[in-house]
């Protein structure tokens, strides 16, 4: 089958006719001289003069159109020939040679995990090169391993009432990294994890953290002693914490203020991170800011309720009296979250720009981040909350349609029904 080809406009007809004219007056003129000079006379074409190759065009349309459905009611033929080496396919351009294709061999887990994670991986990092993109996806496979994995089901069926059903697959994959959050900080322990389970459900039910707002701990926002400012070159949110601006006090107002950072910290996440990288401010943090019943408390909602959410716990400006500190309050923390933590004095600046981006430090701590105003951050929730409200509403709408089309479906059901037995009678 020889090639179809393509239908010509009227403007191509109208070259084609004047071309060799305009040749012979102007032998010298180059081509595209020559196009320009073809185009000019075609504008000034009145629509009677333009008539006769528009007719042309239009024949040409119809001769391409027949062409092309000849063409696809015919299957297209395949001839294999296993001396040659090559199968010839029939295409709309005409028959192709082909080099000789074996059936594909089946693509193990690691390849289709990697497949699906690199996508999210190069939108935290467009400038990574394949190496690190490699010891990244390394580094998470490891962590899904295939006994995980049984077990992550497991735990997925035993909890199925409290999660939310999943509409595509980036929902599911991010549903299992939570879950898979649980297995590990209970290393792999049935009891453990649905202990770890229900405790921060209970406690989020007794917390009622929707409801933790700016106003009820206004003055700890003030102070900016503690909020989130960027993402670290992993994609971990980056949080903030000034530790010299703490006092004792026995109101829940610190704890509060903690809760409601972390969540938003959380929310600022992209699949596949599930932590956060911390940055601890220890300048001017004395024995007079060490409050201890706070800080079990701290210690208590992190490690039991925000399971394997510390990526890493950087320590800047830490002084010799910190680290006596430390060795205090270090009682209440596991083995686990201890590796995550590392000192740093005064010169912390170098050590920090390995982990994060110089934009996202804030200028107290040499950076280029600018902490934003607690007025921002309140007219930012008040916005939020009329965002909540206007779903919520189009919501209740689109039920309430919902409703009517099921009313409508129902009545039209028992008219046919009544319909059919008159009918019948």
């Amino acid at each position: 089958m020889s090639r179809i080809k393509r239908p010509r406009s009227a403007f191509v007809y109208y070259m084609l006719k004047i071309r060799p004219k305009l040749e012979k007056e102007n032998p010298q003129t180059p081509f595209k001289s020559l196009c320009k000079l073809i185009g000019e006379k075609w504008n000034h074409l009145s629509e009677e003069d333009k008539k006769p190759f528009q007719i042309q065009a239009k024949e040409d349309k119809k001769r391409y159109q027949k062409e092309i459905k000849a063409f696809n009611n015919k299957k297209p033929k395949i001839v294999f020939k296993e001396k040659v080496g090559y199968y010839k396919r029939l295409t709309r351009s005409g028959p192709i040679k082909m080099k000789k294709k074996f059936p594909k061999k089946p693509k193990n887990a690691f390849f289709l995990y990697t497949k699906s994670i690199t996508p999210s991986i190069k939108k935290q990092n467009p400038k990574i090169s394949t190496s690190q993109l490699l010891k990244i996806v390394k580094k998470s496979w490891k962590k899904i391993d295939l006994d995980e994995k049984g077990f992550l089901q497991k735990f997925k069926k035993t909890i199925k009432g409290d999660l939310v059903k999943p509409t595509n697959k980036l929902e599911r994959d991010k549903q299992d990294v939570n879950c898979l959050r649980y297995c590990r900080a209970s290393r792999f322990n049935f009891e453990k994890t649905m202990e770890y389970w229900e405790n921060e459900k209970t406690w989020r039910a007794e917390t009622k953290i929707e409801k933790l707002k700016i106003p009820n701990f206004i003055e700890e926002v003030k102070l900016n002693k503690m909020y989130v400012s960027g993402k670290d070159k992993k994609g971990s949110p980056v949080l903030i914490v000034h530790a010299g601006k703490f006092m004792p006090s026995k109101t829940n107002e610190p704890i509060e203020h903690l809760i409601w950072v972390t969540e938003k910290a959380i929310k600022c996440m992209e699949h596949p991170v599930d932590n956060c990288f911390v940055i601890l401010d220890v300048k001017d943090f004395g024995w007079s800011n060490f409050d201890k019943v706070t800080m079990k408390k701290i210690a208590q909602i992190m490690m039991n309720y925000y399971v394997e959410r510390l990526g890493k716990l950087f320590f800047v400006n830490a002084s010799f009296l910190t680290k006596m500190i430390w060795g205090v309050a270090k009682v209440w923390i596991d083995k686990d979250t201890k590796a995550k933590i590392t000192f740093e004095g005064k010169k912390f600046y170098k050590t920090l720009t390995k982990y994060v981006d110089p934009k996202f430090i804030p200028k107290s701590l040499g950076g280029e981040y600018e902490v934003p105003n607690w007025k921002s951050l309140l007219k930012e929730e008040e916005l939020e909350e009329e965002m909540k409200e206007e779903r919520e509403k189009e919501k209740e709408k689109e039920s309430s349609f919902e409703e009517e089309d099921d009313e409508e479906e129902e009545f039209e059901k028992e008219k046919n029904m009544r319909t059919r037995k008159i009918k019948n009678y």
